[in-house]
């Protein structure tokens, strides 16, 4: 079963070193970089964050690849929401709370919830390959392996 990642949005920005919170985009942009990060894992991630400035192209709840995204309505709080979502999760064994905020890491260590600080998160995530990353060899190629693979396609007409 996939791990669940229900993350405080705003919290999560307001850690990041490359999304400032005065970013008019800062939510696309964190959006974006979560999808791309577990777009290889197993992993989906639920990001809420407070109401009061949806983007309109999303509208209040909207769906991408690995993340579906909430702006709550307007009179409640991304904590409020969080708070609930936690007490009404039947499977709480596959969900992680992302926020550093400690009213949801002392509510959520009460249900027996994992949590992660938004800094260990996105330190995780981190290590996440992109997709669109190259893989790096962990042992360079030698000349000599580089010579032989050269002669051999040099001797193939392509």
């Amino acid at each position: 079963m996939a791990m669940v990642c229900l993350i405080d949005g705003y919290n999560l920005i307001g850690s990041t070193t490359h999304i400032l919170l005065s970013d008019t985009n800062k939510e696309k942009k964190l959006i974006d970089y979560v999808n791309q990060k577990l777009a290889q894992q197993k992993s989906k991630a639920i990001i809420v964050f407070d109401g009061k400035n949806p983007i309109e192209i999303y509208g209040s709840v909207y769906e991408k690849i690995k993340c579906k995204v909430v702006f709550t309505n307007p009179d409640e709080t991304a904590d409020d929401y969080i708070i609930r979502y936690l007490n009404n999760e039947k499977n709480k064994s596959s969900l992680t709370m992302v926020s550093s905020d400690k009213q949801l890491v002392v509510f959520a260590r009460q249900l027996r919830i994992a949590s992660l600080t938004s800094p260990g998160f996105l330190n995780k995530l981190s290590k996440y390959q992109s997709q669109n990353q190259v893989i790096k060899r962990d042992d360079p190629m030698q000349k000599r392996e580089l010579s032989y693979w050269l002669s051999v396609f040099k001797s193939k007409d392509i």
